[in-house]
């Protein structure tokens, strides 16, 4: 039985979308807009219960109850390979999910229980209560605004053309402040917001705000590189004919060896920028140069991998 719901168009809301009910049950399912999937055995990416239940999630098609549109329900794929080029495994397997749905952010992923039926109906969509989301890929769910203001604070007003993540306020913070972790940091200093009197640097400040941003690329999880990942898995997943297909494992095999790649060169640029703003290491060109160049070509190498160069 299909209960049908009330739709208003002059409300907001996100469409819930019922994954259990056009999916089946061998997996349990943690709903948001890009719900994470736990498949029954905990099977590998190249198991044949995993390979397809994603192609099955990745074709699947809606109708849109407030548009009338049929439109593709999910935007992205990240299994366990490329989960881990986006900073998402933890030290614990089991918190791990066997693959991770990116949707249109219109759209939320949910097992059971939608909001206007009982935990009982086989309701497919229905108008959430929700009115936006949290922890989708796509950048009008990860664009958000961090406001900086005080002694050595530039008075920029709005700015929308620095690129940085949350791993960056931490840094920044302990740099005008003048204290230090007793750890490395995941994020850099923001020195595009800061005057040089306020956090002095040693050498070429242009050229290590080059390195920062490029690192920001190379390392966040929705940077160049990080899109690039999940678009080339979704193609590796969608357009292979069956499990242990050639065309999954050789792109598995690139992953790994790229992530392996970056994993090296991020944490060589972080070490440097943590040194010339905390240590007061002066980092010559030479280096600033030849490390842009090798994040810049991993992130290529990324961007090719999505494109099935």
């Amino acid at each position: 039985m299909v209960v049908t719901c009330t739709y208003d168009p002059t409300k907001l809301g996100s469409v819930e979308v019922a994954l259990d009910t056009l999916l089946g049950s061998n997996f349990a399912l943690k709903g948001d807009s890009a719900p994470d999937y736990y498949v029954n055995g905990n099977p590998g990416p190249n198991d044949a219960a995993t390979r397809q239940l994603e192609r099955a999630a990745g074709n699947l098609i809606v109708t849109n109850p407030l548009t009338g549109q049929r439109q593709r329900l999910v935007d992205g794929l990240a299994d366990r390979p490329t989960l881990r080029a986006l900073h998402m495994v933890t030290s614990d397997p089991l918190r791990t999910p066997t693959f991770t749905q990116f949707n249109n952010p219109d759209y939320e992923g949910v097992a059971g229980g939608l909001d206007c039926g009982t935990p009982t109906d086989t309701v497919i969509q229905c108008q959430g209560v929700e009115t936006w989301h949290h922890g989708d890929i796509q950048p009008q769910i990860t664009t958000t605004w961090l406001g900086l203001v005080g002694p050595g604070v530039r008075n920029l007003g709005v700015n929308n053309q620095i690129w940085s993540d949350h791993t960056d306020t931490r840094p920044t913070i302990m740099a005008l402040v003048g204290l230090r972790d007793d750890y490395r940091h995941d994020g850099r200093v923001l020195l595009d917001v800061l005057d040089g009197g306020a956090v002095a640097v040693n050498g070429n400040r242009d050229a290590l705000l080059q390195l920062g941003h490029v690192y920001k690329q190379l390392d966040a999880t929705v940077g160049a590189f990080g899109t690039g990942v999940v678009n080339a898995d979704t193609r590796a997943v969608e357009t292979g004919s069956g499990a242990n297909d050639g065309l999954y494992l050789a792109f598995e095999n690139q992953l790994n060896s790229l992530t392996n790649d970056r994993d090296a060169v991020a944490l060589q640029i972080s070490q440097q920028l943590e040194a010339a703003v905390f240590n007061h290491a002066q980092i010559s060109d030479g280096t600033v140069a030849s490390l842009v160049q090798r994040a810049q070509s991993i992130i290529n190498r990324a961007q090719q991998l999505a494109s099935g160069s």
